[in-house]
C-alpha cells in the first residue's frame, strides 16, 4: 500500500494506519519516519489527499510525543513552507504542540517561519492554526516585547475581523484568537493596541456571534481583574497618600542611620533600605563606571556579611536570605543600567549582570570567615530567586555551586546554608531540566542520611519541603507522552522517598513524635518499629527537629497533588497536636524534645491551615487554634523560662501566630474575634517594648509585620496560589500504581 505507484486513496490510508500503529507501539517509528520524511513528502505534494494524510500524521506525532516530534522537525518545517493551506495549517498546529511541550523555543521558531505563513485573511484554516501557535508566545512575552506586541496585534486583527458572508471556519478562527489573546498580560495588550479600552468596549458591545462572545469571556475576565487591581479610587486622596508614602521611603533610611551609625552596625536595615550605588553614578552613570559599582556593592556586602550573624538559626537565615534579595536586586539594577546600550535585550543584560555578581561572590569564598561564607550561600540563593525566569543558565550554575557545598561533610557551615538556598532554587529550574532536579533531590537524601550534624539534617529537611512544591506540577491531562508519564512516576517516587526520610529522622531525633507519626497514612510509616531507639543528641540544635517539622508541613502540597487527601489532614492534625494546649492539665514542655516539635509546628501550621482552607480540607475551629498560639505565648512569658531554646520557641510562636492571623484574614472567609486579635497584638507590643533577649524582640516585631501580611520568612508564596489535584476523577490508574506505595 505504501509503494509509490499505489492508488492515492490507498497510500493515504496506509500512512494513517502506520501512524495509528506507532501510537500503540513505538517500534514502528523508524518506518513512519521514512514515510514522513520531507524528501518522500515532496514526491506527493501535488496529491492533496496524500499530502493531507502525511501532514495529519506529522501533527499526531507532535501531539502524542513531542520528543518524537523533534525527530521529525524538518517535516514540520516542510509543512509550514507548503503553499497548500491545509498542509500549512497542520504544520502550524504541529509546531504549537512542540512549543507547548517546551521542546522547541517559540520565539526562535517564529523568527524562522513568520515569513512563510500564507494570507490568513483568505485561508481560515491557516488563521485558526496560527492563533493556536501564537498562544505559546505568552510565556516569554515580556522578554520579547517587540515581537510579542506584533503577535498580540495579529491575534486582535483576526479576532475582530468580520466577513460579509458567514463562514463557520472563520468564526472558529476568531474564537481561537480571543482564547489565545487571553493568555497574554492585559498590560502587554494595552501597550500593543492603541486605544485598546475603547476598541474592546465597542467590539464587545457590537458583536452578535455567540461563539465569538463565548470565546471572549475569559479575556473580559482578565481585563476586569486588571482594572480592579490597577484602577485608582478616589483619585485625589490616593495621589496624596502615595506622595506622602514616597516621601516617607526617602526619609526612612536617613532616620534609621542618623548620626554616626553605619550600615554594618544595622545590617538587616541596611539591606532593606540602602542603595550602595555611588551618588554621582546614580543618575548619570556610564558603562565605564561599572567597575566602581561592582566595587561599592562588593565592599558593602563584605561589611554587612561580617556583621550579620545568623547564629545557626534556620528562621533567622531565611529572614536574612529574604533581606539579601533586596540588596542583590539593587545591585542587579545598578549594573543593568550601566551595561552597553548597544545590547538591546534586557534579558541578556540581566543574565550578564547576574553572572558577574555570581563570579564576584564566588571569588570572596577563599578569603572569607565561616560567618561570611554562610551569608555568601544565602546571597547566592537570593540571586537565583530574582533573576528573570528565562535565565536558566544562571540558575544552573548557582545550583551546581551550592550542590558541591552541600556534599562537603567537613564544612557544616557550608552544608546547612547551601541546603536552604538550594531548596528554594529547586523551584527555579526549567521544567525540562530533569537531570538537575534529580541530582538535587538525591543530594539532599544522601546528605540527610549520612551527615552527623543535626543542624544540617534540619536544613535539608526544610529544603526537601521546599522541593515538594516543585514536584508533580504539570496538569494530568498534559501527560500525553511516555517520557512525561515516566517523569511523573519518578517524581511520585521522589515524594515517597522525601516523606520517608523526614518521618524516619523525626522518629530518630525525637522519639516522642513516634506515636503521632505512625498514625500517618503514608507507606512504610507503620512498619518503623524500634526506630525510636536510634536516638541522636540534638540538645544544641533545636532547629534540627524544627526544620524537619517545617519540611513535613510543606510536603502537604505534594500529598494533595497525589490525591492523598487523608494524609494532608493527618499531617495538619499532627502539627496541631505538637502545639500544647495551655488549658490542659498536662505539664508544659516536660520533655525538651517537645520544645523543638512545638517550634517547627508553630512555623509550619499557618501555611498548612491556609492550604487546607483553600482546598476545602479544613474543619477546625480557627479561633481556638489562634487562641492556642496566644495563650501559649502568654504562658511562656509568665513561666519566665531561661535558655536559648525557649527564646527560639517564643520567637517561633510570635512569627507563626502573626502568619496564622494574616492567612485567615487574607482568605476573608472567617471573621476573627476582635478581643482575641487585640489581646495578641498587645502581647506582641509587650514583647518588643520590654527588656527581652534579641531573639524574642525579633520574634515580636516579625509577629506584628506578619499579622499585617508581610510574609517574613515565607520565600515560596505557594499557599497564596490556587491548587489543583493532579489525579483524574477516574482513580483507577492512581489506585493501581500508587495506592500500594503511598497510602
Amino acid at each position: 500500500m505504501l509503494k509509490r505507484d499505489s492508488n492515492s486513496v490507498l497510500y493515504a490510508m496506509a500512512v494513517r494506519l502506520l501512524c495509528k500503529i506507532w501510537a500503540v507501539t513505538d517500534w514502528a517509528f523508524p518506518n513512519l519516519q521514512v514515510v514522513l520524511d520531507p524528501e518522500n513528502f515532496s514526491n506527493f505534494i501535488s496529491d492533496r489527499e496524500i499530502s493531507a494524510s502525511i501532514a495529519t500524521s506529522i501533527r499526531d506525532v507532535c501531539k502524542q510525543n513531542p520528543d518524537r516530534g523533534v525527530d521529525i522537525i524538518l517535516s514540520v518545517s516542510f509543512c509550514i513552507e507548503s503553499r497548500d493551506s491545509v498542509v500549512q495549517a497542520l504544520g502550524l498546529e504541529s509546531l504549537s504542540y512542540l512549543c507547548e511541550a517546551d521542546v522547541v523555543d517559540f520565539y526562535t521558531a517564529w523568527k524562522v517561519i513568520s515569513k512563510q505563513v500564507l494570507d490568513y485573511y483568505v485561508e481560515p484554516a491557516v488563521a485558526h492554526s496560527l492563533c493556536i501557535l501564537l498562544r505559546c508566545g505568552a510565556m516569554d512575552a515580556e522578554a520579547y516585547s517587540v515581537i510579542s506586541g506584533n503577535l498580540v496585534r495579529t491575534l486582535w486583527r483576526i479576532g475582530t475581523s468580520k466577513k460579509n458572508n458567514p463562514d463557520p471556519l472563520w468564526d472558529k478562527a476568531r474564537g481561537t484568537a480571543f482564547h489565545s489573546l487571553s493568555n497574554y498580560k492585559v498590560s502587554l495588550i494595552q501597550d500593543a493596541i492603541p486605544d485598546f479600552w475603547k476598541l474592546n468596549y465597542e467590539f464587545f458591545t457590537n458583536e452578535h456571534n455567540l461563539a465569538v462572545l463565548k470565546a471572549m469571556e475569559h479575556l473580559q475576565d482578565e481585563i476586569i481583574r486588571y482594572e480592579h487591581i490597577n484602577r485608582r479610587r478616589v483619585t485625589t486622596d490616593k495621589r496624596t497618600a502615595v506622595h506622602k508614602f514616597e516621601k516617607l521611603l526617602e526619609v526612612f533610611p536617613r532616620a534609621v542611620f542618623k548620626g554616626m551609625l553605619s550600615h554594618h552596625q544595622l545590617p538587616g536595615a541596611a539591606l532593606l533600605t540602602l542603595n550602595f550605588t555611588p551618588k554621582d553614578i546614580l543618575n548619570e552613570g556610564k558603562p565605564k563606571d561599572l567597575p566602581r559599582v561592582h566595587s561599592a556593592f562588593e565592599q558593602a556586602f563584605v561589611e554587612i556579611a561580617e556583621s550579620m550573624y545568623v547564629s545557626r538559626n534556620i528562621v533567622v537565615a531565611l529572614l536574612a536570605l529574604q533581606s539579601w534579595k533586596s540588596f542583590v536586586s539593587n545591585w542587579m539594577q545598578a549594573v543593568v543600567a550601566l551595561l552597553d546600550t548597544k545590547d538591546s535585550s534586557k534579558l541578556n543584560k540581566a543574565m550578564k549582570a547576574a553572572n558577574d555578581i555570581f563570579k564576584i561572590l564566588c571569588d570572596q569564598v577563599p578569603v572569607s570567615t565561616p560567618q561570611v561564607v554562610v551569608n555568601i550561600a544565602l546571597v547566592i540563593g537570593a540571586l537565583a530567586l530574582i533573576v528573570p525566569p528565562t535565565a536558566h543558565l544562571v540558575v544552573s550554575s548557582v545550583s551546581d555551586f551550592l550542590l558541591k557545598w552541600l556534599l562537603q561533610y567537613e564544612h557544616e557551615h557550608k552544608q546547612w546554608s547551601a541546603a536552604l538556598s538550594l531548596g528554594l532554587i529547586f523551584n527555579c529550574f526549567h521544567p525540562t531540566d530533569k537531570k538537575s532536579r534529580l541530582q538535587v533531590i538525591n543530594g539532599f537524601l544522601e546528605v540527610i542520611s549520612k551527615t552527623e550534624s543535626c543542624l544540617v539534617k534540619g536544613a535539608c529537611g526544610l529544603a526537601l519541603g521546599y522541593v515538594c512544591h516543585g514536584l508533580l506540577t504539570r496538569a494530568h491531562n498534559a501527560v500525553d507522552s511516555e517520557v512525561e508519564a515516566i517523569t511523573q512516576l519518578n517524581e511520585r517516587a521522589s515524594v515517597e522517598d522525601i516523606l520517608h526520610a523526614l518521618v524516619t529522622l523525626l522518629i530518630q531525633l525525637c522519639p516522642s513524635s513516634c506515636y503521632s507519626l505512625k498514625k500517618l497514612s503514608i507507606y512504610g510509616i507503620s512498619s518503623m518499629g524500634g526506630m525510636e531507639e536510634n536516638i541522636h543528641s540534638f540538645s544544641d540544635d533545636p532547629w534540627a527537629v524544627a526544620g524537619l517539622v517545617i519540611g513535613l508541613g510543606n510536603s502537604v502540597v505534594a500529598l494533595y497533588r497525589l490525591g492523598a487527601y487523608e494524609a494532608v489532614t493527618e499531617v495538619k492534625d499532627v502539627l496541631i497536636s505538637w502545639i500544647p494546649n495551655v488549658d490542659s492539665n498536662s505539664a508544659l514542655f516536660d520533655e525538651i524534645d517537645s520544645v523543638s516539635l512545638c517550634m517547627g509546628s508553630c512555623l509550619a501550621l499557618p501555611s498548612v491551615v491556609a492550604f487546607c482552607q483553600r482546598v476545602e480540607l479544613l474543619n477546625d475551629d480557627l479561633d481556638a487554634l489562634f487562641n492556642r498560639y496566644t495563650s501559649l505565648a502568654s504562658e511562656l512569658l509568665n513561666l519566665n523560662k531561661s535558655g536559648i531554646i525557649f527564646q527560639n520557641l517564643l520567637m517561633a510562636i510570635c512569627i507563626g501566630a502573626g502568619s496564622f492571623l494574616s492567612s485567615i484574614l487574607n482568605d476573608g472567609v472567617h471573621a476573627m474575634e476582635f478581643n482575641g486579635v487585640k489581646g495578641f497584638l498587645d502581647t506582641l507590643r509587650h514583647i518588643y517594648t520590654h527588656p527581652f533577649p534579641p531573639l524574642v524582640h525579633l520574634g515580636g516585631m516579625f509577629g506584628v509585620v506578619n499579622a499585617f501580611g508581610a510574609g517574613a520568612g515565607d520565600l515560596t508564596g505557594v499557599f497564596s496560589k490556587p491548587m489543583t489535584s493532579q489525579i483524574k476523577h477516574e482513580n483507577n490508574l492512581f489506585s493501581c500504581v500508587h495506592r500500594s506505595h503511598l497510602l
